[in-house]
């Protein structure tokens, strides 16, 4: 499986359920900001 997505640059790694949660928190926080800041709304 990694061969098929080395390309795309996605790199798998093993994980906790509580690390997971935190990367889904931070990384909606972050794009938040980005979605807010561009004014882009939902249609």
């Amino acid at each position: 499986m990694n061969k098929k997505f080395e390309p795309q640059c996605v790199e798998f790694v093993s994980s906790t359920p509580e690390a997971l949660t935190a990367l889904v928190q931070k990384d909606s926080a972050k794009w938040r900001s980005i979605i807010d800041d561009a004014g882009i709304e939902i249609e």
